[in-house]
């Protein structure tokens, strides 16, 4: 594990910008995935309102059924008027069939938003296993150009090796959560 010292430095560099790994699709996957993730957010405001505006829809209809029904009870007119009504209630009947579906869908969004909540702390694991990597690379670059004894270039060749696996590692595993 990096020191004090190294893990301040590599904070700095990579705040201006010097960032050793890229991964230029995954940063375009990370993108669609936070497109979607707020597309969801509010897809989930107006399934959960959905019953709301519904409802009100739906006590239109039975006022002006209602209405309808005291004006033109004994009219000539009762016979157009009784086919309004019956229009009505097939609207009804459609929205409220319409209503459980939704309720459905606002079920199965709600799982959604726990799968991107787990890719956000998995995302934050990878980035940590990053930076290590980033560290050991940078090091292991620096230990080639200079002399330095066997014994501590091969503990950092480790070191670097357990760091990548576990980059790798970690990437695959949001990658196939993606």
């Amino acid at each position: 594990m990096p020191n004090f010292w190294s893990r301040g430095l590599q904070f700095l560099e990579e705040k201006l910008g010097a960032q050793v790994t890229e991964d230029k699709d995954f940063e375009n996957l990370l993108k669609k995935i936070e497109i979607t993730e707020k597309g969801l957010t509010s897809l989930r405001t107006i399934l959960q309102n959905f019953n709301s505006y519904t409802e009100k829809f739906c006590s239109l209809f039975i006022d002006l059924k209602n209405a309808l029904n005291l004006i033109y009870e004994n009219s000539p007119y009762y016979l157009f008027i009784e086919e309004v009504v019956c229009k009505q209630q097939i609207v009804v009947t459609y929205f409220e069939d319409l209503s459980r579906l939704i309720i459905k869908l606002n079920s199965r969004t709600s799982e959604w938003s726990q799968i991107f909540e787990s890719a956000r702390s998995q995302l934050e694991e990878r980035e940590s296993k990053r930076k290590i990597y980033d560290h050991y690379e940078k090091k292991m670059i620096k230990i080639k150009k200079s002399s330095k004894d066997k014994k501590y270039i091969e503990r950092n060749e480790e070191k670097y090796t357990k760091a990548a696996s576990e980059y790798v590692e970690i990437s695959e595993k949001i990658y196939n959560l993606m």
